[in-house]
């Protein structure tokens, strides 16, 4: 018994650690505020600098830019109620005849129609303002005649897309009221050239409906002529007399579309929409001072593995 081995104690079992366990949790760099305040007072002068001639820029581009005014006229579409009456009592004599009468003015079609390249190309030639839009230059006065359609073609193209980039119609107002606006770099033409558009649609408008007007007057004419029974005369005597009375209504009032509720003014001298000059200087002054400092950092971090 005493010659038996005795075994040995097992040795308790120890499990291998991961030298990543181990080793001290990892500290995220933090940002220096001191290192970059001494960036920023070592490069001071240079952010300065950078500043200065961002907002220099911006200053002389504010003072430069081409200060433009604007004028603006409010108007109201006509709205008569005896025309509407009218037409509603001789639909359906009309329809036998052969006749639209419509429903009366449209607003949203008028509005098109002075929102159209063609009725802003007959209004930049009938008020001359085709040089004022677009100047000529001098190769152009010295050169030929031969292609001297294509250049006013191409001039008149151009003088009616800056026409319409300053030209602007709302109709977001609830009451109905519909804004006309003009900008451009001279206040008095600005205030002009709005309520000339006024009137324009309305001379514009009040020809069509009257040309209309003549046109069913002559059909209406010779049907009558052509026609035995009594009961038909009757009619077109009655349609004839809507179109005559038409045609009066269309001659006797001068605002025959779109009444003027506030006409166009010239706005006081220095009163513009653009440039934001204050606005322009403000934001050069910020642009200036953040790209100097991003410069900075930058020139510093070059420099210093540089070395």
């Amino acid at each position: 018994m005493d010659n038996q081995v005795k075994e040995a104690p097992a040795l308790p079992a120890y499990h291998t650690i991961p030298m990543a366990f181990l080793a001290a949790p990892a500290v995220e760099k933090e940002f220096d505020l001191l290192a970059f305040w001494h960036i920023l007072s070592r490069w001071k002068w240079f952010i300065l600098f950078v500043t200065a001639l961002v907002t220099s820029g911006a200053v002389y581009k504010a003072k430069t830019d081409v200060p433009i005014y604007r004028a603006e006229v409010l108007v109201t579409p006509v709205t008569d109620k005896g025309d509407v009456d009218v037409v509603g009592n001789l639909s359906g004599l009309a329809s036998m005849a052969g006749l639209n009468l419509g429903s009366g003015k449209g607003s949203g079609s008028n509005l098109a129609i002075l929102e159209s390249r063609a009725f802003l190309e007959r209004f930049i030639r009938d008020e001359k303002i085709l040089e004022i839009i677009v100047p000529k230059r001098p190769e152009q006065d010295r050169s030929g005649s031969n292609n001297d359609n294509d250049k006013n073609s191409k001039e008149m193209w151009d003088a009616v897309l800056i026409f319409d980039g300053i030209l602007s119609v709302s109709t977001e107002r609830k009451d109905g009221v519909i804004s006309i606006v003009i900008e451009w770099q001279d206040r008095h033409q600005a205030a002009l050239w709005a309520n000339l558009l006024v009137k324009k649609l309305n001379d514009h408008l009040r020809n069509l409906a009257i040309q209309e007007a003549e046109k069913s007057i002559e059909f209406l004419n010779n049907e009558l002529a052509k026609t035995q029974l009594t009961q038909l005369q009757q009619v077109l005597v009655n349609l004839l007399e809507s179109q005559l009375q038409k045609i009066m209504m269309s001659k006797v009032r001068p605002d025959f579309a779109f009444n003027i509720v506030d006409p166009a003014v010239a706005p006081p001298e220095g009163v513009i929409v653009r440039p934001k000059r204050k606005q322009m200087v403000a934001i050069g002054l910020g642009a200036g001072l953040g790209l100097g400092i991003v410069l900075s950092i930058v020139f510093n971090m070059f420099l210093s593995r540089k070395k």
